[in-house]
């Protein structure tokens, strides 16, 4: 079959050309060109690859990206694969190793898992890459000791696997880390950055709480998935002290109490995306004192969580802390809640440019048109609202079109942004709208004061992600 993979090595050895046939393209193409090439296809296609050129018969067996896929249901020809593969290969180096396990994996398959490991971390290994799945814990992977003494990796990547550290991690040369799955407690944890003293990017998918002390930590990703995926029922803290951090992510969707404590003075960019369904909602004192701890953040990306927190705490005259924002993204449902939570951050934060809105909200026919009752109780908040002057010089709105709150929303944003250069309002009505109710959306704007002479409004109405039609108002 096509797909299979090649069983005897000798058939691409006996395929040569013609010597007396002129080279081709493909044979003048110098070796790195093809190794890059290589880099792509999984090993069995790169080991096809001799019957094309005289000169590439060889080749495959000094390439330095290695990458192993299996198909489901091929285990023993897969294993047999491999291991002949890493007999014949002949390079000194290999800069990426990759083990795509995921559709396969067997328990009987560690220790030819670990074998491979190590044939990796002899030949100097630059990035590691480990795939693997399993269907229940005593399942899983069992990373080899051996992993982590591999001093010369830079960028490791690992999925679904068990860690358990005996020693010391010498992990010199790594720059990135990822990990996904993998069950490991607040000594791994320390173990991992205390050994890797250049690390600078971590990667995490994880349902622990965790503690992360780190000098050298630069860009740091957390996606928490606690949906008692482990049968407990857990309470999450996550402590971060990084002096160098410049970037922050945190996302996922936590069924459990959630405490949040930052030490993160270099910080330029956040993005907090994370939900607690079935929980209360985040402290207010506890997004009071996280935003205290970021406010020499430029860049900010939030979701429903914080911006509805932000809410009640001007609801409860409890202050906000003063940001140096810059940018501000915003990916929620479109609500009065919400936007009251906007509004307090384009109000402590003077020096704000960018804002991005993203209505995420899902509806149903039947829901009410803005255009026929405008405003509501948070048009009447706007009212009684003291004006302040915002710097705001460019805005993207992104839509579905059946929010009272919001229309109200964006004619405070045009009275009040008096630097206002440009405000894209990409709407999405949905099937059970009247058809004019586009038109009747640009007519409203035109209508609507401005504080800037100079702002340009596009109403641009979505159809698809890719297709989309604009109106442009002056």
């Amino acid at each position: 079959m096509e797909n299979d993979f090649p069983s005897d090595f000798e058939l691409y050895e006996s395929q040569e050309l013609n010597s007396s046939e002129p080279l081709d393209r493909l044979s003048e193409l110098p070796d790195s060109v093809v190794h890059f090439i290589f880099s792509f296809l999984p090993m069995d296609y790169v080991v096809r690859t001799t019957i094309l050129s005289k000169r590439w018969k060889d080749l495959w067996t000094f390439v330095p990206y290695i990458y192993f896929q299996p198909k489901e249901g091929e285990l023993d020809k897969f294993t047999n694969f491999v291991n002949r593969t890493l007999m014949l290969w002949k390079g000194k180096k290999i800069q990426k190793f990759t083990i795509d396990f995921k559709d396969v994996y067997e328990p009987s398959s560690c220790t030819d898992l670990n074998l491979w490991v190590r044939f990796a971390l002899e030949h100097e290994v630059e990035e590691l890459d480990l795939d693997y799945f399993f269907v229940t814990l005593d399942d899983r992977y069992w990373m080899t000791q051996r992993l982590f003494s591999g001093s010369s990796i830079k960028k490791l990547r690992i999925m679904d696997c068990n860690m358990e550290v005996s020693g010391k991690i010498h992990w010199d040369q790594l720059k990135s880390l990822t990990i996904n799955t993998v069950r490991w407690g607040q000594d791994e944890i320390d173990k991992v950055l205390s050994g890797s003293p250049q690390l600078e990017i971590l990667i995490m998918y994880t349902s622990e709480k965790m503690s992360i002390h780190s000098g050298s930590l630069k860009k740091l990703f957390i996606h928490f998935d606690l949906h008692n995926h482990f049968g407990e029922e857990i309470d999450s803290a996550l402590e971060i002290w990084t002096p160098n951090l410049q970037v922050l992510e945190i996302s996922g969707r936590l069924y459990c109490k959630f405490f949040l404590q930052v030490n993160v003075p270099s910080l330029v960019e956040a993005t907090l995306h994370f939900s607690t369904p079935g929980y209360d909602d985040l402290e207010m004192v506890m997004v009071r004192d996280f935003f205290q701890s970021i406010h020499h953040v430029e860049k900010l990306s939030l979701g429903s969580h914080f911006i509805k927190e932000l809410s009640a705490m001007e609801k409860n005259d409890l202050p906000s802390p003063p940001l140096n924002l810059k940018r501000l993204s915003v990916d929620t449902y479109i609500g009065k809640d919400v936007l009251a939570g906007i509004l307090n951050l384009l109000e402590i934060s003077p020096d704000l440019s960018i804002l991005e809105i993203m209505d995420l909200r899902s509806y149903e026919d039947g829901s009410e048109f803005f255009c026929r009752n405008v405003g509501g109780n948070f048009k009447s908040q706007l009212e009684l609202r003291d004006s302040f002057n915002m710097r705001l010089k460019t805005v993207t709105i992104t839509w579905y079109v059946d929010s009272t709150s919001l229309f109200s929303f964006i004619e405070f944003v045009l009275k009040n942004a008096s630097k206002l250069e440009k405000m894209v309002i990409q709407a999405k009505p949905i099937d059970s709208h009247p058809p004019d109710l586009f038109f009747e959306i640009a007519q409203k704007l035109l209508r609507m004061p401005r504080s800037s002479p100079n702002a340009e409004v596009v109403l641009r109405r979505l159809y698809s992600e890719d297709d989309s039609s604009s109106i442009d108002y002056s």
